[in-house]
C-alpha cells in the first residue's frame, strides 16, 4: 500500500497511490499530480481528500484548474471546503465562477460566510482589502491575562494566522490592540 510506478502496456509510468494515501501527501505534490490527469481522474482523486486537505490542495492548483475541479464539484462538498478555505482565498475563486455555480454554492453555504465572501469580492483586485485575512480574536478591554489567554485558545484553532488581538469594549468598539507575544509574556493578573 505504498506509492508505486508502473509501467503500463504502452511504456509510460503511471503513478498507483492509494486513496488513503492521498490527504498524507503534501499539498503542492498532489497539486502538480492533479494538473497532470484528465478530469474524471482529477474529480475522484481530489473526491477522496476530506475538506481541510481538498481546501489546502485546491489553493496550489492554478487558477484555471482551480475553477475547473469548483465547477464539476457538487455544490454541498464545494460548501464544506469553502468553509474551511481561508476567505481571501475562497472570495478569489468564486469570483472567478460562472453564475449558476457560485448561486448553487451559496445556497450551501453558512450564511455568515456568504456575507463575508461578498464582503471581500467587493474590494478592488488592485486593493489591500481583495488580499485581507478577516479573521481575528478578539477580548474584552476589562478582561485579565488569564481570561484573554483562555478566549484564545479557544479562538486560535480557527484562525489562519494570529498576531495581534483585539480588545473591544462591552459595547463592541475597539479599544485597542496587543501582541500575541506581549500577552503570552505579560503578568497573569
Amino acid at each position: 500500500s505504498q506509492l508505486a510506478m508502473e509501467a503500463n502496456a504502452y511504456g509510460e509510468y503511471e503513478l498507483r497511490i492509494p486513496v488513503n494515501k492521498l490527504s498524507e501527501m503534501h499539498p503542492a505534490d498532489l497539486a502538480d499530480i492533479l494538473a497532470e490527469l484528465g478530469i474524471e481522474d482529477r474529480m475522484m482523486i481530489f473526491g477522496s481528500l476530506d475538506p481541510s486537505s481538498a481546501a489546502v490542495t485546491l489553493q496550489e492548483v492554478s487558477k484555471n484548474l482551480r475553477v475547473q475541479i469548483a465547477e464539476n464539484l457538487d455544490p454541498k462538498r464545494f460548501a464544506e471546503i469553502i468553509e474551511v478555505m481561508q476567505k481571501d482565498e475562497a472570495a478569489d475563486l468564486i469570483e472567478h465562477l460562472g453564475k449558476e455555480t457560485k448561486s448553487e454554492l451559496f445556497r450551501h453555504l453558512l450564511p455568515e460566510t456568504v456575507v463575508e465572501v461578498m464582503e471581500l469580492m467587493n474590494y478592488s483586485v488592485k486593493s489591500a482589502g481583495s488580499i485581507m485575512n478577516t479573521e481575528y480574536v478578539s477580548v474584552h478591554d476589562d478582561n485579565t491575562v488569564s481570561q484573554a489567554l483562555e478566549i484564545i485558545r479557544n479562538d486560535a484553532c480557527r484562525i489562519e494566522s494570529l498576531h495581534y488581538i483585539y480588545a473591544v469594549s462591552r459595547d463592541n468598539e475597539l479599544t485597542g490592540a496587543v501582541s500575541l507575544k506581549d500577552l503570552i509574556c505579560a503578568n497573569s493578573k
